[in-house]
């Protein structure tokens, strides 16, 4: 858990209360980056403190990333 912690939050505004709480509702690193880069906000209306300008910094950042 300590580990996937660490990994989300390497993402622009993604502390640790933030990605704790989206890993309880998606269980995964990975099922938390496919919904970002999807910009499937509807997927974060759960998710507490994370909103569309979040989820946007974090697409565009994981975006840069790949290129």
């Amino acid at each position: 858990v300590k580990d996937a912690v660490r990994g989300l939050m390497s993402l622009p505004g993604w502390g640790e209360v933030k990605c704790n709480a989206a890993l309880s509702v998606f269980h995964s690193v990975g099922a938390v980056h496919d919904a970002i880069r999807a910009r499937d906000y509807a997927r974060f209306n759960s998710v507490r403190g994370i909103g569309k300008g979040l989820i946007d910094n974090a697409a565009n950042y994981l975006e840069k990333e790949i290129k």
